[in-house]
């Protein structure tokens, strides 16, 4: 069963779309990446320890990896057992990955291992798990919780432990509540918050869930903690820079988000989300400590994104994606960007994929001031003046330390137009001018433009208007 039949479709579907000038939005990028070589849509995307990301699930056993360094996905062979979806792909201490149930597969496990670039049988689970979560516990053990049985689809309550010294599943305490399509979240304590998710009543009939738990590791049982404001299915919960975790959206008709701290074991309410009724979407960390959600079901797939700001408590519009999705991944990147791929479009799978370049100038701190040396303590990427502009503009940009740096301009589709600079410069403030050619001296196109700086490994990015 499909994570979209659990979607209740007797309850008036409630959209309400803020419509923000482009001048407003954040300065981040969207831009073009490789497509996959597979169609996929609730599949996994993990991050390996290598800085590359296994690629696994939907209608094939091929797997594929993507190489943040050529931006490209590259076959790496099959898969053991065939997890359609509803599985979950967890990162070990050892850099292995433990892929686990799902349909197709859901008594099911085996190991990736990034050395040998190879699938691993390992013993099997001991009860069935779809639309499960797993959650890596501090130990390096794993926690596998609830989920369904795809015959049923019958939620259940049974909770078991992967152990990679051992490589067996043995169980622990149930779930108080058998669910599935809920988030596990391991908190600052060691502890994982259980939050959500779907209870079927009668096989195919189910409702939300605003009950959450917390499982203790140390002595293997789980407890009942505060309730969820709203009940939720199709959300996404993020451990915060802070220690609170933030659940949002999911299928429900208000537009706040929730936070969790677990000292007080207590929730409280977000500001108002930008989107109305978002679910089945991503929310991912950034390495400004900013939420980025991106797209979901409102009613139909979207190409909406938004962020979080915990400092503020509020919501953001950013730029949209360029790809309507939902049920696709998110994945961050070692430099701070955003893989987002595959995912349900407008005419089921697709395999587009796209990167989000976070403005990088709030993640070290906009200090302009300067050490005893008279040299800045910080990274800043100025915004061009004038903008708009014709014929000529200037960028400025300071770096805290002498290094090789890459400025160039591109479109809004990534594909680079003219490279300003690409070369070792000095610790100090730089300014360049662009006559708005490109790199073959020829006069471009009016229209709204990208320019791109990496230094030292930190990318930022912002948006120019040429007019003409």
């Amino acid at each position: 069963m499909k994570a979209g039949q659990f979607i209740l479709t007797t309850l008036t579907v409630l959209v309400s779309l803020v419509l923000i000038n482009t001048a407003t939005y954040a300065a981040d990028l969207w831009i073009n990446a490789s497509d996959m070589l597979h169609d996929r849509q609730l599949h996994t995307a993990t991050l390996l320890q290598n800085g590359k990301v296994l690629i696994a699930g939907w209608y094939t056993q091929e797997a594929e990896l993507y190489n943040p360094e050529t931006g490209a996905f590259t076959e790496i062979g099959s898969t053991i057992y065939y997890h359609w979806q509803g599985f979950t792909a967890t990162l070990l201490n050892d850099g292995k990955v433990l892929i686990a149930g799902g349909i197709g597969a859901q008594q099911f496990a085996e190991l990736y291992n990034p050395e040998t670039g190879s699938f691993e049988a390992t013993a099997g689970l001991i009860t069935v798990h779809s639309f499960h979560t797993a959650t890596s516990l501090t130990d390096g053990r794993v926690l596998i919780a609830g989920g369904q049985d795809q015959n049923g689809p019958q939620t259940h309550a049974v909770c078991e432990i992967y152990d990679p010294q051992l490589n067996t599943f043995s169980l622990t305490d149930s779930l108080n509540m058998d669910r599935s399509i809920h988030t596990a979240t391991l908190l600052p304590n060691g502890q994982v918050l259980i939050a959500g998710g779907i209870q079927t009543i009668t096989p195919g009939n189910g409702h939300y869930l605003d009950s959450c738990e917390l499982y203790n590791p140390v002595n293997g049982t789980f407890s009942l903690t505060q309730n969820l404001k709203q009940p939720r299915a199709g959300h996404q919960a993020t451990l915060l820079n802070n220690s609170k975790v933030l659940i949002s959206c999911g299928a429900w008709n208000q537009r706040y988000g929730e936070l969790y701290d677990y000292a007080s074991q207590t929730w409280s309410l977000t500001g108002d989300m930008i989107i109305m009724r978002r679910s089945y979407h991503t929310a991912t960390l950034l390495n400004s400590g900013k939420v980025l959600l991106a797209g979901g079901y409102i009613n139909s797939s979207t190409a909406s994104a938004e962020l979080y700001d915990p400092a503020t408590n509020t919501f953001s519009a950013v730029d949209s994606m360029f790809t309507a999705r939902m049920e696709h991944t998110a994945t961050r990147l070692l430099d701070g960007s955003v893989l987002i791929a595959g995912g349900s479009g407008t005419n089921g799978a697709i395999n587009l994929a796209e990167l989000f370049i976070p403005d990088t100038t709030t993640v070290v701190g906009i200090n302009k001031d300067m050490n005893s040396k008279g040299l800045p303590r910080s990274f800043f990427l100025l915004q061009n003046y004038p903008n708009p502009f014709n014929p000529t503009t200037t960028i400025q940009f300071q770096i805290p330390a002498s290094g090789h740096v890459e400025l160039y301009i591109c479109t809004m589709n990534g594909a680079k137009v003219r490279t300003l600079i690409n070369q070792f410069c000095n610790a100090g403030t730089h300014s360049i001018t662009w006559d708005g050619r490109d790199d073959n001296s020829k006069q471009i196109a009016s229209g709204m433009y990208v320019f791109v700086i990496n230094s030292n490994g930190i990318k930022a990015s912002k948006k120019m208007v040429l007019l003409k």
